[in-house]
């Protein structure tokens, strides 16, 4: 049977629109949706991991090479302190005189009365070792060594000291070594009642001597 709606349009019922969402959100959907949000997360805080170790192992690489500086700056402070230390070895084993000697030739030139307290080899101006005015506006250095002694000689302090120095410039050894013998200075001092002259002679070296 056929039905005819003769209603006008405006009369007639209208059926309302239905729109249908397709079911995405099933079930595999959402699992597969976690597993991909577990999978980046896992990879992100790989990620930072590595990235953190890496800093770690950069930083630890930086402190080793700053170590590894000290040491080898160390080892090359070492390395010149014992080369100067061989260096002064050599120039001694070189040196043109025995000390033993000089030290026996010291120890048999003092008369009585007279004792040394020190000697040092000190490297001066050829002007300031003996005094005397250099020949030359540049005088080459010379090294020298300085007796430092003390006498007591109830007056005859001066005559004592010239005794010391006439009997080393007298010493075939003495003069083998040293150019020049120069009474540098004295001073007087007093200890209780005695009367205390202490002196310092320059004994300047040869040439090639030392």
């Amino acid at each position: 049977m056929i039905e005819i709606n003769l209603l006008p349009q405006e009369l007639r019922k209208k059926e309302a629109l239905r729109f249908v969402i397709p079911n995405i959100f099933n079930r595999r959907f959402v699992v597969t949706l976690a597993g991909v949000l577990l999978t980046a997360h896992a990879v992100l805080g790989a990620l930072t991991v590595y990235q953190t170790t890496q800093r770690g192992r950069t930083q630890n690489q930086t402190d080793s090479l700053r170590e590894l500086m000290k040491e080898t700056i160390g080892r090359k402070s070492e390395i010149k302190a014992g080369k100067e230390r061989l260096d002064q070895i050599e120039r001694m084993t070189e040196r043109q005189f025995s000390w033993a000697k000089l030290l026996n030739v010291l120890s048999d030139s003092v008369p009585k009365g007279l004792w040394l307290r020190s000697f040092t080899v000190e490297e001066e101006m050829g002007a300031a070792a003996g005094g005397r005015q250099p020949a030359s506006p540049a005088p080459a250095k010379v090294h020298v060594l300085k007796l430092e002694g003390s006498v007591v000689g109830n007056g005859q302090e001066t005559a004592v000291i010239g005794r010391f120095i006439k009997s080393l410039k007298e010493d075939a050894y003495f003069s083998l070594v040293f150019d020049e013998v120069e009474f540098f200075n004295i001073t007087q001092r007093r200890i209780k009642s005695f009367s205390v002259y202490d002196f310092a002679i320059v004994c300047v070296f040869k040439n090639g001597k030392f």
